[in-house]
């Protein structure tokens, strides 16, 4: 629990009497108690309703979220030091300010050193500020019982820790014994420049480190050898949870080492908001000369990362990468992490992507949005290259204003996103929106995706023969709205093997040049279907395959919508079967058909039964006849959210 004094707060309450607010919401462009403060903090309110209004002390709560209204300093009911106001009917501005009682306390013309601090009900006494612990106020006039201000601030410059900030001082230890301060702390550095020479860890929870925002607060690397600048890692291989760190500046003058500025290892619900990464003298980067591999952000899983405002100057600006401690069967290594306006560039040279994720990387709402200037990528833009074969498919990769610049890459070869997943588990979900590729390499390269969306963006080169896409047979659902494909003119190039584009009832060969909308699946491989017969009309689907003996097909997946109705002839050399089934979200039923049909599978039977796919349900169809059948399906008012 903290005395909290934020700013620019402001809710809204319908509550009326005298007793607890249950806070409605932020007014306007304000902020709201909860996002500043924690659950059980104290904060002096103003609350108002025409000429009811009180001022006081209030105590937060996160359940509701709500307001005790603790200690009265004034109200229009009794004055100073009055009591409660019966608040009546109507909506009420609830605001996180100083009393003038309070503010008045603070300011004595008449003293000469030290604060006034609050030791009873409107009885005030001065304090001086003790060397200690940096938090802690002793008395200056006798009166016993010193008062805590902002114990949960911790100045790296106080002499309990030491810090110098003037960028020849080594202030590692410093910052270090300032971190180790927590749980649950705030470390501040005021202007200045502290020079880091190895790495601080920071295993307390709840530890946010800030500063005065812009180039103010610099923290400058200088490693003896190859070496993580801060890493952000609990004990015992448990998840971290709740830090931070904003408005900081991080630079290096070394190049000679190899070198991470920030190590995220299996942490939760942190926050990067106002970084800015760049060399001391905003020459070369962050980087190294020896192998230009140098990483500025380096994330190891979990889940809730938000980083936002913030601008990394590096070799290789951000690198995701595997959670060390979970199994390979869970989506934790980047579960709900967002990037929102972030400005990445690369260091000149280097051969490194803006963005790499890793070999086997599990994620699950990975997002780039708000503005997104990519410049300078020296091989690849974004590259996710994954030879694993995953138990679970990764899904929903958010591009939403993401723009290159500069590209360094090599022409023909490089693309602005290399999205490769040649494992099991295709990645399911891919949107990329308002994205302008790089002009000097080619734009998309993907395999092993599903459900991929371009809406509004360009592909254009300047260099004959640009691949403006390079996609095959191993994606489907490619859906593209409002985009240039046209690269270089007509030299561009759109690679599409095992693709087809979808017309009303037809499936045709991919256009060239690309148009602006198209949509594209992946071929099928019974002959029937490489010729074109599959035919629907928004809601009715026919289908001829060629099913071998113990062969199964995937009718559709079941959505939750409507009923369905299944007709399925089959023949062989000597077998012939007909029925017709229902089908909806809880079973598929048997309305009549040959005896050797039914909704379970059985050596001897054909069969149209659910099943799953282990990410939902599925209605399949068996053949256990013994041979090879010609199989003619026909659904009415499809329920599936895809099919055949």
């Amino acid at each position: 629990m903290a005395f909290i004094c934020p700013n620019l707060v402001q809710e809204t309450t319908t509550t009326t009497g005298t007793g607890t607010v249950t806070l409605a919401g932020a007014v306007g462009d304000a902020q709201d108690f909860d996002s500043q403060l924690a659950n059980a903090d104290t904060v002096p309110y103003t609350i108002e309703l025409g000429s009811e209004q009180e001022c006081g002390i209030g105590t937060f709560s996160t359940s509701g979220p709500t307001l005790a209204r603790t200690t009265i300093l004034w109200s229009t009911n009794g004055g100073l030091g009055g009591s409660a106001v019966d608040f009546s009917a109507g909506t009420k501005n609830v605001i996180a300010s100083l009393p003038g009682s309070m503010v008045g306390s603070l300011i004595d013309p008449d003293a000469t050193t030290g604060v006034v601090a609050r030791t009873a009900a409107n009885t005030y006494a001065r304090r001086t500020l003790t060397a200690g612990a940096g938090h802690a106020i002793t008395n200056g006039d006798g009166v016993s019982g010193n008062p805590v201000i902002n114990t949960n601030i911790v100045d790296v410059t106080n002499a309990t820790y030491g810090a110098v900030g003037d960028g020849s001082t080594d202030d590692t230890q410093a910052i270090q014994d300032a971190v180790d301060a927590g749980p649950n702390i705030k470390v501040y550095f005021p202007k200045g420049i502290y020079k880091i020479t190895s790495t601080i860890t920071i295993s307390e929870m709840g530890v946010f480190l800030y500063g005065d925002g812009g180039l103010a607060s610099e923290l400058r690397f200088v490693p003896t050898g190859a070496d993580v600048m801060f890493h952000v890692q609990a004990p015992a291989s448990a998840v971290y949870y709740r830090g931070g760190m904003k408005d900081l500046f991080f630079s290096s003058n070394d190049f000679s080492y190899v070198k991470t500025g920030i190590l995220l290892e299996d942490i939760s619900e942190y926050r990067l908001h106002g970084l800015t990464c760049h060399d001391s003298v905003f020459g070369t980067g962050w980087s190294d000369t020896s192998t230009k591999s140098s990483i500025f952000l380096h994330t190891t899983g979990r889940d809730t990362l938000s980083v936002r405002d913030c601008q990394f100057t590096a070799d290789l600006p951000l690198l995701i990468d595997q959670n060390p401690n979970t199994l390979r069967t869970e989506v934790l290594d980047a579960d709900h992490f967002n990037f929102h306006n972030m400005y990445l560039l690369c260091t000149v040279n280097t051969a490194m992507p803006c963005v790499r994720v890793t070999n086997g990387v599990n994620f699950s709402d990975l997002s780039f949005t708000g503005y997104q200037p990519w410049v300078r990528p020296g091989g690849n833009g974004f590259e996710l290259i994954d030879t694993t074969n995953n138990s679970i498919a990764s899904l929903n990769l958010i591009f939403d204003g993401v723009g290159f610049e500069q590209a360094q890459g090599t022409p023909g070869t490089d693309f602005s996103f290399r999205i490769d997943k040649t494992g099991t588990n295709n990645i399911n979900g891919i949107n990329f929106r308002n994205f302008g590729c790089a002009v000097e390499i080619n734009g998309f390269y993907l395999r092993g995706c599903d459900r991929i969306n371009f809406d509004q963006g360009y592909v254009v080169g300047t260099y004959s023969g640009q691949v403006v896409l390079n996609a095959n047979g191993t994606c489907d659902d490619l859906d593209s709205r409002n985009v240039d494909w046209q690269g270089n003119d007509s030299d561009a190039v759109a690679t599409t093997t095992g693709l087809v584009q979808t017309s009303g009832d037809k499936k045709l060969a991919v256009a060239s040049p690309l148009p602006e909308n198209f949509h594209m699946v992946a071929a099928q491989t019974d002959d029937e279907d490489q010729q074109g017969v599959r035919e629907f009309d928004g809601q009715n689907i026919t289908r001829k395959i060629t099913l071998a003996d113990d062969g199964t097909y995937n009718v559709g997946s079941v959505g939750t919508a409507e009923l369905a109705m299944v007709q399925i002839v089959a023949k062989g050399s000597t077998v012939r079967e007909s029925a017709v089934f229902s089908s909806d979200s809880y079973a598929t039923t048997k309305l009549a058909g040959t005896s050797g049909t039914a909704i379970t599978a059985a050596s001897g039977f054909l069969s149209f039964y659910r099943g799953s796919d282990g990410g939902g349900s599925i209605d399949i169809l068996k053949n256990e006849t013994g041979e090879s059948l010609t199989v003619l399906i026909i659904v009415r008012k499809t329920l599936y959210d895809t099919y055949m």
